[in-house]
């Protein structure tokens, strides 16, 4: 949740005065509903998302069961795709890479420590799920664990839908293609320090 949790502090009308905090899942595309609500507009055709109104005015306990999340580049190719819910969290690698992407973390003694105890060596699963209730700091993957297959099937599910829904390119194409000028670090490399800058269309294959 270090990525996917965002603290949101709100004033103004429309009952946004202060005073409650209201712990229920939302997302950033919620706030452009939100101000069509408070501002008595029609929203366009086309917004996704929905007002949170009703859990400010206590009409709701909650106005979505899950949340979604993406990832395609941070200092390297990266992909992957996340739905949360109250309880779970499921993660979709989809990249081919199975070791850590270190250029991703920053370089530290922590790092060095990592890296001195085999974190290279370490596979990342291509599928993660999370028991949030238990194990908010994921630390714990159960994925593999036949006691929760039916929590996988169900999340896979919704996120596969959502990933419909709203288009995904890499449902049809292996990468998204980054501007000429983006510089990306190859995910083998060690740090952003370590690795010559290049173009991220030739590294990718697009050139």
């Amino acid at each position: 949740d270090h990525g996917m949790g965002v603290m949101l502090i709100a004033r103004g009308p429309g009952g946004f005065s202060g005073g409650q905090v209201i712990d229920s899942l939302a997302s950033h595309i919620d706030l452009f509903p939100t101000i069509c609500a408070v501002a008595a507009l029609e929203p366009p055709a086309w917004l996704q998302g929905q007002s949170l109104l009703p859990l400010v005015d206590g009409r709701a306990a909650q106005i979505r069961a899950a949340v979604f999340a993406e990832t395609n580049y941070h200092v390297c190719y990266e992909p992957q795709r996340a739905v949360r819910t109250e309880r779970w969290k499921y993660i979709r690698r989809l990249h081919a890479r199975a070791e850590p992407v270190l250029p991703d973390c920053d370089d530290s003694a922590s790092k060095d420590y990592l890296l001195e105890n085999g974190w290279a060596q370490r596979p990342e699963a291509e599928e993660r799920l999370y028991d949030l209730l238990f194990d908010p700091h994921e630390s714990n993957n159960l994925a593999a664990d036949s006691l929760y297959a039916e929590v996988v099937a169900e999340l896979r599910s919704q996120l596969e839908q959502w990933r419909q829904q709203t288009g995904d390119p890499l449902l049809t194409e292996p990468i998204f293609s980054p501007p000429a000028t983006a510089e990306v670090v190859a995910p083998a490399a060690l740090s952003p320090r370590h690795a010559p800058s290049f173009n991220a269309r030739a590294f990718l294959g697009l050139d």
